[in-house]
């Protein structure tokens, strides 16, 4: 019984720490050329504490080289994992021209009904309304003056905004939809649609002057997965018997691949454009990847991830009961600056909103 055990506690040991470096590769390989790692990389943190275990019991019990095996899928890992989590210090004091943008994931407004509670739509209107925002970023904008449903001048009415830009995800469907939407304090002197192939997710942008600089903020929506009902109900541990099981974790599987390469073809799509931006760029919005994803490997190349500046904790970004999922994001470009990150825990959607304070530095 013993050796069964032992051997037990080898395989497990060796299979965490194949896995862990496997999950790591998520960052450096696109989907399209592996889609496992990018899978693995959605449960990467929980992996990295299975490996942890193994090495300290290794430790313990002396055996070199099951703990070296762990020690090295953990420093492979390891700088993927410091994008989890920041312990910066808050902004204590004001700054010259500084303004301060709101993203978040509305989704509808809950105009389905998902969180199954009164009033939800009435505390995210006010909840958007009373939030200090002078660029107001969403994503799932539900807008249907058809339906005696006008999010935009219900918005526009609180005063806090003068000028938006508006995109419908269903753009043969305008009196009924939900789209991404920017709202701005500030004059909007340009803006764009950015489309992606096969896809009802967009990015929009709009050109703001800013006191006397103008600055792009590009509000984005990547690839949503697209699960059901049953999907969820798997994922949150409710039985499904026999061959229907089988058959939905590979469908989960396979969503999970679709998505993860459309987000890889669209992530490339966005750098395009933000290389031909002329003025320094601010990017908001729902990218549905985490840190140790190609997606955001790919972005934090060459932008700056607000969180990592200004954030304080994990920054969990969705409603879950998994700590790690940050999949929304702030990053801009050079000559921004992170003054303040915070993401703000109200549970109106199934995303947390974000907001951050920047600059320009000229």
């Amino acid at each position: 019984m013993k050796k069964f055990f032992r051997g037990t506690i080898k395989f497990l040991s060796l299979s965490s720490a194949f896995l862990l470096f496997l999950a790591g590769l998520s960052s450096f390989v696109s989907p399209e050329n592996m889609a496992l790692p990018s899978v693995l990389g959605l449960i990467s943190p929980l992996i990295f504490l299975f490996s942890l275990f193994f090495c300290f019991y290794y430790f313990i019990k002396k055996k070199r080289f099951y703990r070296s095996v762990s020690l090295v899928a953990l420093a492979f890992y390891f700088p993927i994992l410091l994008n989890y989590f920041n312990f910066k210090w808050q902004k204590e004091e004001s700054y010259p021209k500084e303004f301060d943008i709101l993203s978040y994931n509305v989704r509808q407004f809950d105009h389905y009904n998902w969180i199954e509670a009164d009033g939800t739509s009435n505390q995210l209107f006010n909840f958007l309304r009373t939030q200090p925002s002078d660029i107001l970023c969403l994503q799932e904008f539900y807008h249907s003056p058809y339906r005696n449903f006008n999010a935009v001048d219900s918005l526009l009415e609180s005063g806090r905004w003068n000028d938006f830009v508006y995109s419908p995800y269903f753009v043969f469907n305008k009196n009924a939809n939900s789209g991404l939407i920017i709202f701005s304090r500030y004059e909007i002197i340009a803006n764009e649609i950015i489309l992606f192939p096969n896809s009802l997710n967009k990015a929009i942008y709009a050109d703001i002057v800013l006191f006397s600089d103008t600055v792009r903020v590009y509000n984005v929506h990547l690839e949503s997965i697209h699960f059901a009902g049953i999907d969820y109900d798997i994922m949150n541990g409710k039985i499904v018997s026999g061959k229907k099981l089988f058959s939905r974790i590979w469908s989960i599987y396979s969503k999970l691949i679709a998505a993860f390469t459309q987000r890889s073809r669209q992530v490339r799509i966005l750098e395009q454009c933000f290389a031909q931006s002329p003025y320094p760029f601010i990017v908001a919005g729902d990218f549905n990847d985490t840190p140790n994803s190609y997606v955001y490997s790919y972005l934090s190349k060459s932008l700056d991830d607000s969180f990592l500046a200004s954030g304080f904790g994990l920054g969990k970004t969705y409603v879950s009961s998994f700590p790690w999922l940050r999949i929304d994001y702030f990053f801009h470009s050079e000559l921004i600056e992170t003054i303040d990150f915070d993401v703000c825990k109200r549970e109106l959607s199934d995303h947390y909103p974000l907001r951050a304070v920047f600059r320009v530095n000229r």
